[in-house]
């Protein structure tokens, strides 16, 4: 039986000649598809996973506010969180509380400010080192 033209191949097919050469069979495409597929996500979510860690070694601005309001981040009650590279991180050695009025016209539940921060990511959050609130800017 000769082998289909290579339009009408499946994509695991490439994938089962490369392992029949190193002297694995199987009996069918579905076959296939069942063996290769989960190995194929497994690659996927492990390259993924070993992405650099986060460090703000120098101080450097960063939008913050409450992670629940603002940020729409799962959580229980009002916490401080930063924004970094676009992802959201809650903050570790600052309460919201201290940095005033959390609920007040521009107060963090209610708006997203500017801070200058230095720490590091570690366990999801990002533990602070250095954490200054800048003054919101002026209404116009």
């Amino acid at each position: 039986m000769s082998a289909p033209p290579k339009h009408l191949r499946t994509w695991t097919e490439p994938l089962a000649e490369r392992w029949r050469f190193v002297g694995i069979r199987t009996k069918n495409s579905q076959m296939n598809r069942a063996f290769l597929a989960p190995l194929l996500i497994l690659g996927l979510a492990s390259g993924c996973a070993t992405s650099k860690p986060v460090a703000l070694t120098e101080p450097t601005v960063v939008e913050t506010a409450c992670g629940e309001c603002q940020f729409h981040m799962k959580g229980d009650s009002c916490d401080l969180a930063v924004r970094i590279l676009g992802k959201g991180y809650y903050v570790k050695n600052v309460d919201i509380d201290s940095l005033g009025n959390a609920h007040g016209k521009d107060g963090l539940c209610n708006a997203i400010r500017q801070a200058r921060v230095r720490g590091f990511v570690e366990g999801g959050k990002f533990v602070a080192e250095e954490f200054t609130l800048l003054p919101s800017a002026p209404a116009r």
